[in-house]
């Protein structure tokens, strides 16, 4: 990280840029920022009719259960979620 004046401001860009505020022009943006502005929960709608399909089809809901939560560890894993 620089020194002085050019380390603060380096120290404010990388605090504030996750949180929507910047002191640069650019901003970052998600696909689920991008989903939430044109369907809020969309992704939690579908995940919901993907379950109770599931369930219908007479899949236990402890292997949902297990098969959401590795999923989501292996969507971390590879930077996806």
């Amino acid at each position: 990280m620089p020194k002085g004046a050019e380390g603060i401001k380096q120290a404010l860009i990388e605090y504030k840029n996750g949180k929507g505020l910047s002191l640069t022009p650019e901003k970052v943006t998600t696909l689920q920022d991008n989903l939430n502005s044109l369907i809020p929960g969309l992704a939690a709608l579908l995940l919901t009719f993907l379950c109770m399909w599931l369930l219908k089809k007479k899949v236990s809901p402890i292997v949902i259960i297990i098969a959401i939560f590795i999923v989501g560890i292996l969507g971390h894993v590879v930077g996806l979620l």
